[in-house]
């Protein structure tokens, strides 16, 4: 019976694996294929260019623009989101005085309805 479990195990990753498969990876691929090819929408045309899409781009300074915007969301920003939004669930957890005011003012931006503020 214990020959089963591992096979038991990847049964149960089965349904994981291939919605990564159809959502993440198929996708990806068809987006690195499109990326091989230009295309003119206006006379229905499309040409195989291989890599040179990915030459234009690295020699793009827009291109670069974002890329050092997108790191430091990704590097600074984002881990600070984290860690606030990580100390201000643990100060709502507490047992202090004024918790209650603490925690209505903490939730009411969820609790309050976005046809509210129009």
């Amino acid at each position: 019976m214990r020959r089963a479990e591992p096979f038991v195990a990847y049964l149960f990753l089965l349904p994981a694996m291939g919605l990564l498969i159809v959502f993440r990876l198929l996708p990806a691929a068809a987006g690195f294929g499109e990326s091989l090819f230009t295309s003119n929408l206006s006379r229905a045309e499309r040409a195989f260019v291989g890599l040179e899409n990915f030459a234009r781009l690295l020699h793009d300074p827009i291109f670069w623009r974002s890329f050092r915007t997108t790191l430091f969301f990704s590097l600074i920003i984002n881990p600070l989101q984290t860690a606030l939004a990580l100390a201000l669930a643990v100060l709502a957890n507490q047992r202090v005085r004024g918790i209650g005011l603490f925690r209505s003012l903490y939730l009411l931006p969820m609790v309050v309805s976005l046809n509210v503020h129009h």
